[in-house]
């Protein structure tokens, strides 16, 4: 048997995503399969390939372009074994209809496909996306979901039962809440001063991460008589720092575009913000939560499903106005109490949605 990652992730650190890949193809390593990683171009020379290779696991870079040629380069890796039994696991949508071209006409080949954010809106995506769920999804083995609003969305377009809430699992050992001798250091790090609520922001997309919104409320709070800060670490910095001149909030609002271990982040600030226009199951707010940081989050379906499992995340109206008021709210609230919700929330993520027992419903559903 043969199982191959194939992950359209090139993240500057491992994040959650990487560690549920590996996990995945450790326990492929333990049943005597052969186990494969795939990456993008552009994940060429990042830190967390060299997990793979202590593993033993080849990690391969794919280079990105027409789908024929990724699929020919796919077909490569399954020449190595023709007779091999295999799974192809694709992440982040890159390498789903590619992985269907490459498997076509191999009946010892599967095609799983792993959705995790769900698709803008716009008519030129819902109408590609028809497209290829209707024709291509139709030729996978299964469609993983990782929020009930994802597999909804995608049974309407498949039309059958392929699709399914999968939710993702989450190395839970990375994340502890931090000391406050931790929390001291970490703020040093992150640039910012020691004292005064500092807010915790993430964007690999400033617009759907709802960065703007973020300064909004910041912008708001300090009117107010709320001298708030904030640090966010975006994978370009441009948009950020432009609105943050704009707004003139230079002495309240750091703009990181690297840090080397986002642990750091979640044991500077004192609260998370979420004001995300659209996600699938956020792993930054499960991980804030972890490590012991209560959430203000948008009203959007991916944040509405944590909230409703896990204590310590406050669901607000996603305007700048309503992340303002969530903030303030809960600064508002005795410490104690709010400590023992994330507590809480810590322990039940760790027992539902640790690697362990995550990798075993996968190989469960791969069976």
């Amino acid at each position: 048997m043969r199982l191959v990652q194939l992950a359209a992730y090139d993240g500057p650190y491992p994040g959650s995503s990487v560690p549920m890949i590996r996990a995945a193809l450790l326990e492929a390593q333990r049943r005597g399969w052969q186990a494969d990683a795939v990456f993008a171009e552009t994940a060429r020379g990042r830190d967390w390939l060299g997990l793979f290779a202590e593993d033993g696991i080849p990690a391969r870079i794919l280079e990105r372009g027409p789908r024929r040629g990724m699929a020919a380069q796919l077909r490569e890796l399954l020449d190595e074994r023709p007779d091999e039994p295999t799974i192809l696991h694709t992440h982040f949508t890159a390498y789903d209809v590619p992985a269907v071209m490459a498997a076509r006409g191999r009946a010892n080949t599967s095609v799983v496909w792993h959705l995790h954010t769900p698709p803008d809106g716009s008519l030129a995506v819902r109408l590609r996306n028809r497209a290829k769920f209707s024709w291509y999804g139709r030729r996978v083995s299964a469609i993983l979901c990782v929020a009930p609003h994802l597999a909804d969305r995608v049974a309407a377009l498949t039309g059958d039962g392929r699709a399914s809430f999968f939710p993702n699992g989450i190395d839970t050992t990375r994340f502890h809440r931090a000391t406050p001798e931790e929390k001291r250091r970490a703020r040093a790090e992150l640039g910012v001063a020691e004292d005064g609520v500092l807010l915790g922001h993430l964007a690999w997309d400033w617009q759907v991460k709802g960065g703007d919104i973020l300064l909004h409320a910041v912008r708001r709070l300090t009117d107010n008589g709320h001298p708030v800060a904030a640090v966010t670490r975006v994978a370009s910095p441009d948009a950020a720092a432009a609105l943050r001149d704009e707004l003139g909030l230079q002495d309240r609002i750091t703009v990181l575009e690297t840090l080397e271990r986002i642990q750091t982040l979640y044991a500077g600030v004192d609260v998370f913000v979420s004001p995300s226009r659209m996600e699938g199951m956020p792993f930054a707010v499960l991980e804030a939560l972890l490590s012991g940081v209560p959430v203000v989050a948008s009203d959007i379906p991916g944040h509405a499903l944590i909230a409703s499992d896990y204590p310590g995340c406050r669901i607000v109206p996603g305007t700048a106005d309503g992340i303002a008021s969530g903030v303030l709210s809960l600064i508002g609230e005795p410490a104690d109490a709010v400590a023992a919700e994330t507590t809480e929330a810590a322990r039940l993520i760790a027992s539902r949605m640790g690697l362990e027992a995550w990798t075993r419903r996968l190989f469960d559903h791969y069976g």
